[in-house]
């Protein structure tokens, strides 16, 4: 699941307070309403890679909450970026919106897991899914509720969408037990996104399916928080995390030059424990392709059911780009070589038979290789010492 930024912004928050002071005039009492300013309007943002809970301020970006924390929330954008529970398997907790207005937004990027309903009044504010939003209960979004989903809304209840002015639009899905849209929000969701959690959700998502039955007594099998590649030291350095992995086996590191034909590169063991802790991972690819080099990470639980993560890339120059040595061919007791790689990389000068007749390093930019003893004209090598990563080159000398 793939990973978006956002960050806290509080400046913009000042808080009312209203004072009743009394004051004595002439013998007149004088009551003076003295208001400051609270003008609600700030972004509280959960924790980037993070597994926790909502009502958990160590979840909160500054360890700002949203205020009220789980009922009427008002006056506030919310955006989740990490895994985060409301209330927990046996503990139901509700979370309620409402006057909010239509500039106001709560944006689901990873998952959200609601153990209670979840209710949006009347110009609550805007509900924006590009993860995964679960609800063990019912849902109910009223009048005036824009829903802009790309990820998937997965209800163990009844969901039910009331608004006459409400809009909906975006690609995903919704499954739920029921699903009503036959009030004034009728026709607003096209039946192709309106899916069951008996057959459409565990066709589409197993783990997810197994999960919900169970009603989230369980996690997840398998929380992929990020899955990044970085060129580094004429390599690609794969990363990923994940939140928990029971029933978890091994993850399958793979690489394809157009994006399509995957092949394996490596495998790692996972730990097939349920800890709530995050476990970050690495995979060195010393030897990654010329041009562009797509990766993705296969996750593969212990009855052998697996999904795959990604696709990322990375572009690794060619051998044209990264050595370039002239004049060619050479007629005096110098060569240039100009290296995109990394400082202080090994070079050899070889004889057309193989003999090394000098070596040195070479550093990222232009190299002037000054030859040590007189060569007779003819044909000779010079050859990078990073194995398989740059080929020999010819070079000749009058």
């Amino acid at each position: 699941m793939d990973i978006t930024r956002y960050a806290l912004d509080q400046r913009n928050l000042t808080r009312i307070s209203i004072h009743r002071i009394l004051f004595r005039v002439t013998g007149t009492l004088v009551f003076i309403h003295l208001l400051s300013m609270n003008v609600h309007g700030q972004t509280v943002t959960t924790m980037d890679e993070y597994y926790g809970n909502w009502g958990d301020a160590a979840s909160w970006v500054g360890g700002v909450q949203p205020n009220p924390l789980f009922t009427n929330i008002i006056g506030q954008n919310i955006t989740i970026n990490g895994y985060i529970n409301v209330g927990s398997y046996g503990i139901d907790q509700d979370l309620t919106f409402f006057e909010n207005g239509d500039s106001h937004d709560i944006v689901i990027e990873d998952t959200l897991v609601v153990y209670g309903d979840v209710i949006f009044g009347t110009a609550a504010m805007d509900l924006v899914v590009n993860g995964f939003l679960i609800v063990f209960g019912n849902m109910t979004l009223n009048n005036r509720v824009d829903v802009r989903l790309n990820g998937h809304i997965i209800v163990d209840g009844t969901f039910e969408f009331l608004g006459i002015q409400g809009t909906f639009e975006g690609d995903g899905n919704i499954y739920a037990n029921v699903i009503n849209d036959t009030g004034p929000g009728e026709g607003k969701i096209p039946d192709a996104k309106e899916k069951n959690i008996d057959v459409d959700l565990q066709n589409d998502f197993p783990d997810i399916y197994d999960f919900v039955v169970e009603n989230g007594q369980t996690p997840l099998p398998v929380e992929i928080l990020y899955f990044t590649a970085e060129k580094e030291n004429g390599g690609v350095n794969l990363r990923w995390a994940t939140v928990n992995e029971e029933n978890f086996d091994y993850f399958t590191l793979e690489r394809s030059a157009d994006g399509l034909d995957f092949n394996e590169i490596g495998n790692i063991s996972g730990k097939a424990e349920y800890t709530g802790t995050i476990r970050e991972y690495n995979f060195f690819d010393e030897l990654p392709l010329a041009g562009y080099s797509f990766y993705r990470l296969k996750a593969t639980d212990v009855d052998g059911f697996a999904e795959y993560h990604g696709i990322i890339s990375v572009r690794i120059k060619s051998v044209e780009e990264m050595v370039q040595i002239y004049p060619d061919p050479v007629q005096g007791d110098q060569i240039t070589i100009k290296f995109a790689g990394k400082n202080g990389t090994p070079f050899k000068l070889l004889s057309f038979n193989g003999h090394v007749l000098q070596h040195g390093t070479i550093d990222q930019g232009i190299n002037e290789v000054y030859f040590i003893r007189k060569l007779t004209p003819g044909i000779y090598f010079i050859r990078l010492e990073k194995t398989g990563l740059y080929p020999t080159q010819k070079i000749i000398i009058r």
